[in-house]
């Protein structure tokens, strides 16, 4: 096993250039903005995650709600059917 060995109050010291060439403050605007304000502009029907969620919860519902009905329907035609054999 492998000992690994800390100092405390040690902080490692990145060139100049290093910083230089990693300072990109567009790129970083840019990244931010696309986080926090791009979720909302784009529609709910335009977004083909929520889209797709939003039309399968609807036929679930529907399927639910056909089901609920041929249910209803059946117990309407056959009422002494239901009533004879109580289980």
């Amino acid at each position: 096993m492998k000992k690994y060995t800390h100092k405390k109050g040690v902080k490692p010291t990145i060139p100049e250039s290093e910083i230089i060439k990693l300072r990109n403050f567009d790129a970083l605007k840019t990244n931010y903005q696309r986080a926090v304000y791009d979720i909302h502009k784009k529609p709910v029907y335009k977004n083909p995650r929520f889209f797709f969620a939003l039309l399968m919860v609807l036929l679930i519902a529907y399927l639910l709600f056909e089901i609920a009905d041929k249910e209803q329907k059946s117990k309407a035609e056959n009422p002494k059917q239901q009533t004879e054999n109580p289980q």
